[in-house]
């Protein structure tokens, strides 16, 4: 998983990565919805249902990844605590799915790669 963390990483350096709850649910409200949104695993049961029912609604793809927010924080700028990220550019989302999908699961709009939560 270190190197799904560190393609978010470049991700957010090249700008392409958003953070934060409130920052990705208006980023899948917008009218250019991200690419792909990452869920910690330790993400509260309320934060988790409304990034769940934002992206199904709106048709992006979600997945669950196998690390916490404090991982994922560091991925996005060294923040802590951070427990979602959108992924703005195609490019860094296909690369971050292959690298899910060699983890052992398949992911697809509005849906969970790893299902470890839930």
């Amino acid at each position: 998983m270190d190197k799904l963390l560190s393609m978010a990483g470049l991700a957010y350096k090249a700008g392409k990565l958003k953070a934060g709850t409130d920052s990705v649910l208006d980023s899948v409200r917008s009218a250019k919805p991200p690419c792909l949104v990452l869920v910690a695993k330790d993400i509260s049961e309320n934060a988790y249902k409304k990034i769940r029912d934002g992206c199904s609604y709106h048709g992006v793809e979600y997945i669950q990844i196998n690390e916490n927010m404090s991982e994922l924080g560091n991925a996005a700028g060294g923040r802590s605590g951070v427990a979602c990220a959108a992924v703005l550019d195609k490019g860094f989302a296909d690369r971050i799915k292959e690298l899910a999908n060699n983890m052992g699961g398949s992911s697809s709009a509005g849906g969970r790669l790893n299902d470890s939560k839930r």
